[in-house]
């Protein structure tokens, strides 16, 4: 995806934004740059604030993002931030992840996780592990070699899921 298709994306979902906060949103016409030096970060907006007002000033994606993750995976990491200049905008002010962050997102029908949780399409960057919740049906993937015992101690039940707290956890490995 380029930077043209990037802005379409955003500003079409400005579009549907107006319609279901019944708000005038301001489409976007801000620079949008794709950054080789995201590592660990898939997108970020950035802003100024000066004497009380949130001045937008640009869009940065990770390469990584267009790459090497599938096509919904990217659009809500846009979606995302798109909600990030919304909200910031609205209330004129960082609002980061907090809950009025969180009531954006889910009136708009995004996830409002903090966290980008993609798994990347088989390549060069792909996770090495996936473990699967049984109890809520999440998975949490990883880069890094687990050993056998931690593998043992996380199918033995010594590990649990962060988010339903179960202990039933299954590793694949890829």
């Amino acid at each position: 995806m380029n930077t043209n298709e990037i802005r379409y994306v955003m500003n079409d979902f400005i579009t549907q934004a107006r319609i279901v906060l019944d708000r005038d949103i301001e489409y976007i016409y801000l620079p949008i740059t794709i950054n080789k030096r995201l590592k660990n970060t898939m997108g970020r907006f950035h802003f100024k604030v000066i004497n009380g007002i949130v001045i937008p000033m640009e869009f940065q994606f990770s390469d990584k993002l267009f790459l090497n993750y599938k096509i919904e995976d990217q659009l809500q990491v846009i979606y995302h931030e798109v909600v990030h200049y919304i909200a910031n905008i609205y209330y004129n002010k960082n609002v980061g992840h907090t809950e009025r962050f969180k009531v954006h997102c889910r009136a708009l029908g995004i996830d409002d996780s903090t966290h980008f949780n993609g798994v990347p399409i088989k390549g060069e960057n792909a996770y090495k592990y996936e473990i699967h919740c049984l109890g809520c049906g999440s998975s949490i993937a990883r880069y890094k070699r687990m050993s056998q015992v931690k593998k043992m101690d996380m199918i033995s039940g010594m590990y649990m899921c962060k988010k339903c707290k179960s202990n039933k956890l299954t590793i694949i490995e890829y």
